[in-house]
C-alpha cells in the first residue's frame, strides 16, 4: 500500500497493572524511534519485546509531533496523538474523537508526567476490532479537547490493520 511501511520497531516499557504505570509505559513506546517519515503510516509486521517481556504491536503515523499510533500490547491496548498544543490537556480531562469511518464520540485523555505533548485514549481487548475497523476508511481522524485539537490523514488502512492483526497473532501463548 503507498504510504505504508511497515518495520519492528523497538521499544521500552514497563509492566505494571497500575493505570500510572501503564501511561508511563505508553509513554516510553511513544519515545521510541520509529522507521517511518513525518508523512507517512508505518506499522509493525513483528512484535517487538522489552527487556521486561513485554510484547507490543503497533500502526503509526509520524516520527515526531504532531504523531499518532494505534499500540496494541499483551496487556492493554491504546491510541497516543503527540502534538506541542496537547501539553495544556489535563489528565482525565473529556476528549473528543472523531474517526474516517465518520464515527466518533466522547473519551478520556491520559496523560503521563514525562511526555506533556501526548495524550492516550486506552480500550479494552473487546473493542480493538470495533476501532481498528474505524481507519478502514479513507478520511481523517481527529481527537480535540477543550485546549488542543490534531487531525490526521487516513488514506484507508486495511491492509496495515491486516499486517497489525497478524503481529498482535504471533504474540507467545503466555503473553496473553
Amino acid at each position: 500500500m503507498p504510504g505504508l511501511t511497515h518495520s519492528a520497531g523497538q521499544f521500552l516499557c514497563l509492566k505494571d497493572h497500575s493505570m500510572r504505570r501503564h501511561i508511563l509505559a505508553a509513554a516510553a513506546l511513544l519515545a521510541a524511534s520509529l522507521p517511518a517519515s513525518a508523512e507517512t503510516w508505518g506499522v509493525n509486521d513483528v512484535p517487538s519485546q522489552a527487556p521486561t517481556g513485554q510484547w507490543s504491536c503497533m500502526l503509526w503515523y509520524g516520527e515526531g509531533p504532531p504523531m499518532m499510533n494505534i499500540t496494541l500490547m499483551s496487556d492493554r491496548n491504546f491510541i497516543t496523538v503527540a502534538a506541542p498544543q496537547f501539553a495544556a490537556v489535563a489528565d482525565g480531562a473529556e476528549g473528543r474523537i472523531a474517526y474516517a469511518s465518520g464515527r466518533g464520540g466522547t473519551i478520556a485523555l491520559r496523560k503521563a508526567a514525562d511526555r506533556p505533548e501526548a495524550v492516550f485514549v486506552f480500550f479494552p481487548d473487546e473493542m480493538v476490532d470495533a476501532i481498528l475497523d474505524q481507519f478502514r476508511a479513507q478520511g481523517t481522524f481527529s481527537l480535540t479537547s477543550d485546549e488542543a485539537s490534531a487531525s490526521f490523514p487516513v488514506p484507508g488502512l486495511g491492509s496495515g490493520i491486516e499486517i497489525l492483526k497478524t503481529c498482535v497473532d504471533a504474540f507467545p501463548a503466555e503473553a496473553e
